[in-house]
Parts: structure tokens; sequence; C-alpha cells
């Protein structure tokens, strides 16, 4: 929606077009008002705050750095467990494919 706001599809070429940038902040702001009015309605907040705020940003600001952290998470799906598992490989850790529906073939 935002590159819509950029782009002048008459003339073809880049052009910032503020009412459409208005449009997709004010659509922005209203999608994050329903969802906090949801949780509110819910009565979730309180764990709404929790959750995103202390468990998720200050545990990953204060946590501590695991050197090669982003492999480590990309072996997971070929079943390949370096932390917390008996074995450092296990059959069952092997993430298998999605099924096929019938109109692939």
């Amino acid at each position: 929606m935002l590159l819509d706001a950029l782009i002048d599809r008459q003339e073809h070429r880049w052009r910032l077009n503020r009412r459409r940038v208005i449009w997709v902040i004010l659509g922005v702001i209203v999608t994050f008002a329903l969802g906090l009015g949801y949780f509110a309605m819910r009565g979730a907040l309180p764990s709404l705050y929790q959750y995103v705020w202390f468990e998720n940003y200050l545990g990953d600001k204060y946590a501590e750095r695991i050197p090669g952290h982003s492999c480590i998470e990309c072996s997971f799906p070929f079943g390949i467990r370096i932390y917390g598992a008996g074995n450092a490989f296990e059959w069952t850790g092997i993430a298998s494919p999605a099924r096929r529906s019938s109109s692939w073939g």
C-alpha cells in the first residue's frame, strides 16, 4: 500500500502522493486501534503487555548472545539439535514437506 502511494500510476514514475500516504498511515493507525480494542474487550491487555514488552522486547535485549545463533536456528528443520537434546541428530526432528493438494497432481 505504501508503494502505491509512492508511484504515479498514470505517468508511470515515482512521485509522492501525500493524500495516499495519509490514507495509508490512517489505515495503519485504525488497524492498530482495532487490534488493541479486541485485546481490551477480551481482557487480555495485561497479557499482551507482559508477552510483547517483557518477554519479547526486554528478553531479547538482555538475553545472552549465542555465537552463530542464526545458523543453529536454520539447522532445526534438518533434525540437527545442538542445545537441549540427548543426541545431536534426531530423525523425529526432520520437518516433513507439506502435503500437496489434489490439484497439484
